[in-house]
C-alpha cells in the first residue's frame, strides 16, 4: 500500500512539474475518428463479476457463436453474417489496461500514457533499402522492404484544461517523447535539428536510415502550454497540425501506410500560437500564428497564419472541416523562400451505423519552391470508406489521386529533378482489435505514377528508379498503455 501511494504521488509530482496538456492527438473530426473506438462504460470486464453471455435472455439463437463470449449479448459477439468469417467475442466497452493508472492523476486531469507500434512490409519489386537504395519510398512510414520496423515507442504526459461555470480559468500543457524509426518524419529545426536543418539529437551520416541517418532516433513531437478561459483555448509551443485528416500518430489512423497527400501535401507540425473558440456543440473555429511548416526555430523566422473551422450536424452524421495556411517560408536552404498558400477540405459522412465515408481535398501553391526557382502547385483528392463488421473487426479502402503539377513535392526530393506527375494509390486493409489495448492493421497497397507530357526525361521513381508501380503488403501492431 505504501509503495502504491508513493508511486502515485511520484506520478503526480512529475506530471505537475512538466506542465502537461491535451488528449492523444485526434483527426480534425473526433466524433467520427477513423479508428472507430467508442468511449468506455461501466460494463464489467471479461470474466469479471456479473459477466456472462446473455444471448438466451436476449432471445438470440443458440448457434454457438456466443458460447465463449464475455458480456453484452449476442449482437456484441456475433455482429451479423460477416462475423462467421471475422469472429469476435469480447466486451466492446471493456476498460483498457493502463501503465500509469493512478486515481490522484485522474482527479487532477493528468494523464501519462503511450503506445508501441511495430510493423513489417513486403514489396513485390524487392527494392534495395536505404542507404543504398530507396526501398519502398516515396511511401514513407513503412519505407523498408522485407525488414521489421520498430516505428514508435511513444510516451506522453498531459494536463488537460477544463472550464465550467465554477471554474472559468484553467492551465495545462503537454510533453511527448518518441523513440523509433518514425523520428525522421517529425523532427524539426529548432528542436531535434539545428535551425539550418542539420541533425542535433540523432546521427546524420554513416548509417542505413534515409540519407545515411540513424534508423532509430529520438524526437519530441509536441511540447506546449495551454490556457483556457470559458470557450477560448490558447496553445503556445510546438504542436501537431490541425489541417490534415490523417495524423502522425498511428492509433488515430486506420491504415499502417500513409497517403501521398499526408506525406507530401501537408505539414506535420507547427511552432507558434494556436487559438481556438468553441461557439456551440456544432461549431468551433481556430486561428494560428505559426513559424511556417514543420519547424520551431529557423535561421529567418516568418509568420504564417492559419484560420479554419469545424462544423458538425446535430445528429453527428455530417462533419466538415476547412483550414487555410498562408505565409512566406524562411529560405534557410537558399530556396523555399516564397509565399506558400494551402487549403484543405475534409468531409466525413456517417452513412449507416456500420458505414462511414471520408472525402479529403488539398490544394497548394508555393513560390520559388525549388533550387532553380521553380514554383510549386499541387492538388489531391483522397477517398476513404470504412465498414464496421463487429466490435473486433473493421474493413477499409482508400483511393487517392495526387497531382504534383510541377514535380517539386516528390520527384525533386528523391531524384533532384522537378518532374510533374500524377501519383495514385489504392489501399485495402483490416483493423483487428481483440481487446481494448491491441490493434493489428494488415493491408495491401498499390502505387503507380503517370508523368506529365513534357516532363524532364528520366526513369520512374519506384524500385530505385526502374518502374512506375509497386505493390506493398504491410502489417503492424499497436499496443496502447
Amino acid at each position: 500500500m505504501k509503495v502504491a501511494r508513493f508511486t502515485c504521488a511520484l506520478c503526480v509530482a512529475l506530471c505537475t512539474a512538466v506542465a502537461l496538456g491535451q488528449n492523444p492527438p485526434q483527426p480534425p473530426m473526433p466524433p467520427m475518428s477513423p479508428n472507430g473506438q467508442e468511449s468506455p462504460s461501466d460494463r464489467p470486464a471479461a470474466g469479471g463479476p456479473g459477466c456472462a453471455c446473455q444471448h438466451e435472455a436476449d432471445g438470440c439463437p443458440q448457434d454457438g457463436c456466443c458460447e465463449d463470449a464475455c458480456c453484452g449479448g449476442c449482437d456484441d459477439c456475433c455482429g451479423g453474417w460477416l462475423s462467421d468469417f471475422f469472429p469476435c467475442c469480447r466486451c466492446p466497452d471493456e476498460e483498457p489496461w493502463k501503465l500509469f493508472d493512478c486515481c490522484e492523476l485522474e482527479c487532477r486531469d493528468i494523464t501519462v500514457a503511450g503506445w508501441v507500434d511495430m510493423g513489417y512490409s513486403y514489396n513485390s519489386r524487392k527494392p534495395v533499402n536505404p542507404a543504398a537504395g530507396l526501398g519502398n519510398l516515396p511511401t514513407n512510414f513503412n519505407y523498408r522492404h522485407d525488414e521489421f520496423m520498430f516505428n514508435q515507442v511513444y510516451l506522453y504526459a498531459e494536463k488537460t484544461t477544463e472550464t465550467d461555470c465554477c471554474n472559468e480559468w484553467d492551465i495545462g500543457g503537454r510533453v511527448d517523447l518518441l523513440y523509433g524509426e518514425d523520428w525522421f518524419w517529425i523532427s524539426v529545426p529548432g528542436k531535434e535539428r539545428e535551425p539550418d536543418g542539420t541533425e542535433r539529437w540523432n546521427a546524420d551520416t554513416g548509417h542505413n536510415g534515409i540519407g545515411g541517418r540513424s534508423r532509430n532516433g529520438i524526437a519530441m513531437p509536441q511540447i506546449y502550454a495551454q490556457v483556457a478561459y470559458g470557450d477560448w483555448k490558447v496553445k503556445l509551443g510546438h504542436f501537431y497540425t490541425f489541417v490534415a485528416y490523417e495524423t502522425f500518430t498511428p492509433n488515430t489512423n486506420f491504415f499502417y501506410s500513409h497517403a501521398f497527400t499526408h506525406q507530401y501535401s501537408e505539414p506535420f507540425s507547427h511552432g507558434g500560437i494556436h487559438i481556438e473558440r468553441v461557439f456551440s456543440e456544432q461549431l468551433s473555429a481556430h486561428l494560428c500564428f505559426i513559424n511556417g511548416w514543420d519547424k520551431l526555430d529557423a535561421l529567418s523566422d516568418r509568420v504564417t497564419i492559419m484560420p479554419g473551422f469545424n462544423w458538425k450536424s446535430e445528429d453527428g452524421n455530417i462533419n466538415y472541416f476547412f483550414s487555410l495556411t498562408t505565409g512566406d517560408e524562411d529560405g534557410s536552404l537558399g530556396f523555399f523562400f516564397g509565399n506558400r498558400t494551402y487549403f484543405t477540405n475534409v468531409l466525413i459522412l456517417k452513412l449507416t451505423e456500420e458505414v462511414e465515408y471520408v472525402f479529403h481535398n488539398d490544394y497548394g501553391i508555393w513560390d520559388n519552391a525549388g533550387p532553380a526557382g521553380t514554383d510549386a502547385e499541387w492538388y489531391a483528392f483522397t477517398n476513404y470508406l470504412y465498414y464496421t463488421i463487429n466490435d473486433c473487426w473493421r474493413a477499409g479502402i482508400r483511393y487517392e489521386w495526387m497531382n504534383d503539377q510541377t514535380g517539386t513535392r516528390i520527384e525533386q526530393l528523391y531524384r533532384g529533378v522537378p518532374r510533374g506527375a500524377e501519383f495514385q494509390e489504392i489501399t485495402i486493409g483490416l483493423n483487428w482489435t481483440p481487446n481494448a489495448n491491441l490493434r493489428v492493421r494488415p493491408e495491401v497497397r498499390w502505387d503507380w505514377v503517370d508523368y506529365h507530357a513534357g516532363a524532364p526525361a528520366g526513369t520512374p521513381i519506384f524500385d530505385n528508379g526502374t518502374v512506375a508501380s509497386q505493390t506493398i503488403f504491410g502489417i503492424d501492431a499497436i499496443y496502447s498503455f
